[in-house]
């Protein structure tokens, strides 16, 4: 089983934000993998479903972002699984837009939602998609940046070329293993 788990904020207010690259990518691999239904729990929202022979959990926290140990820590208990089981996918600002990186392990970078994972885990070795979403102008304060909407150019680079680049290195993590992901998206 693999538990794929997008990071960001729950609500209306933080739909189009940088911070919820990671649910962007979740909802369309959600659709393309004819997942059908979204469970609500009080922690998280989850898709269950078969793709490519793999049985995958598809898995949006509720906790916020600087809260997501917690819903992983649900998640865990839920389904009897273990850290090498989970796929993180979660926006970084070290790594410039229409850029995404594959790590089996590592610190949080200053991602809290990470932070929060890590703590859970006891471990920094986890499956993660980090998706670039640009460092933030020096005149803006970082919270304020990853909290705020994507220009309408950023928006379609994510759209038509991130998230379903995302989408593909999911795919191959299922069917080849992370090593040879890596070797082909990073």
């Amino acid at each position: 089983m693999k538990l794929i788990v997008g990071l960001g904020n729950p609500g209306k207010s933080y739909v189009d934000t940088r911070h919820n690259a990671g649910f962007a990518c979740v909802e369309y691999v959600f659709k393309k993998w004819n997942i059908d239904v979204w469970e609500k729990r009080r922690k998280v929202l989850i898709g269950r479903g078969v793709y490519l022979g793999e049985e995958v959990v598809l898995c949006k926290p509720r906790t916020y972002m600087n809260n997501s140990g917690i819903a992983i820590d649900y998640l865990l208990r839920r389904f009897g699984c273990s850290a090498c089981d989970i796929v993180i996918v979660y926006d970084d600002m070290n790594l410039p837009i229409e850029t995404i990186r594959l790590r089996r392990t590592g610190g949080s970078g200053g991602q809290n939602g990470v932070s929060s994972v890590i703590e859970v885990l006891g471990s920094e070795t986890f499956d993660r998609i980090k998706v670039g979403i640009g460092s933030h102008p020096l005149e803006q304060d970082a919270v304020e940046y990853v909290l705020s909407p994507f220009t309408e150019s950023e928006n379609q680079k994510l759209v038509k070329t991130i998230i379903p680049k995302v989408c593909d290195a999911l795919e191959s993590l299922i069917t080849d293993g992370m090593g040879a992901t890596m070797n082909r998206f990073n």
